[in-house]
């Protein structure tokens, strides 16, 4: 049996995927390294036979995908992943700058929507976050990936846990296929050894004193992952950001 798998080039989701590239070359499949985009579009193209995506992407997908109910990416609370950056001085949030025009980067403009009313015009621009003084003299707030940068910085898991109140799924299998249960097996070979069910997240904010704030990253596919995917669809449905809500169809049903 011969298959191709898409990961994304993130390193936020490597406890996925630390193993994919070895286990594909032990095997003789294909393994490809694309945008979180390009991950599901190769499933629509039938270019991979599996790939690791993100609820948007899922939502946003042309034709049915079944989830593979193995591994999967879930944060509540602190995450170190990325962050929402007011500028000091700024009375007004009229121009927001974001980093990459992706998944979890958009929850976080859509976090400043949700809690805070605030409607900015959005640029997106690679550059944000990379020299944090330039970045504030062009922008009222920006996003960007990284841990946060000193105080005043807001982790966008933080905030959605904050008024959601369920962890916010990032990443998880998907396929075409109807019934191939042994894919299961390898997506659990394709991530980083002994990786655990749950694992504890401390803050690394810099420059504050206050005690270090605490998340949970969960790398199970569950009913709780369900119940926060269906919930992230439907947050995102009600920002206009996707046209529908999809269907969760398992691998196997």
């Amino acid at each position: 049996m011969s298959l191709t798998i898409a990961i994304p080039h993130n390193p936020a989701y490597s406890s996925l995927t630390a193993n994919a590239q070895s286990v594909c070359q032990e095997r003789g499949y294909g393994c490809r390294v694309l945008s979180e985009y390009e991950c599901a579009q190769s499933l629509y193209k039938g270019t991979a036979d599996i790939a690791l995506i993100d609820p948007l992407s899922f939502a946003r997908h042309p034709s049915e995908l079944r989830i593979i109910p193995s591994l999967a990416l879930s944060i509540e609370g602190c995450s170190n992943l990325g962050s929402i950056h007011f500028v000091p001085g700024k009375e007004e949030i009229q121009l927001l700058g974001l980093q990459e025009d992706v998944y979890f980067l958009r929850i976080g403009a859509l976090c400043l929507a949700e809690k805070y009313d605030l409607f900015p015009e959005i640029k997106i621009d690679s550059a944000v976050g990379e020299d944090p003084e330039l970045t504030n003299s062009q922008y009222d707030a920006w996003i960007a990936w990284n841990a946060s940068q000193g105080q005043g910085a807001l982790d966008i898991c933080e905030e959605w846990s904050d008024f959601q109140e369920v962890p916010l799924p990032l990443v998880f299998w998907a396929c075409k296929d109807e019934d191939s249960p042994e894919l299961l097996e390898l997506t659990r070979l394709c991530a980083a050894d002994d990786i655990p069910e749950s694992d504890e997240i401390h803050s690394i904010t810099k420059g504050s004193d206050a005690d270090p704030r605490i998340g949970a990253a969960h790398f199970r596919y569950s009913a709780s992952f369900q119940a926060s995917l269906d919930t992230v669809q439907h947050f995102m449905f009600y920002h206009r950001m996707i046209e529908s809500v999809r269907a969760i169809t398992l691998l196997g049903n």
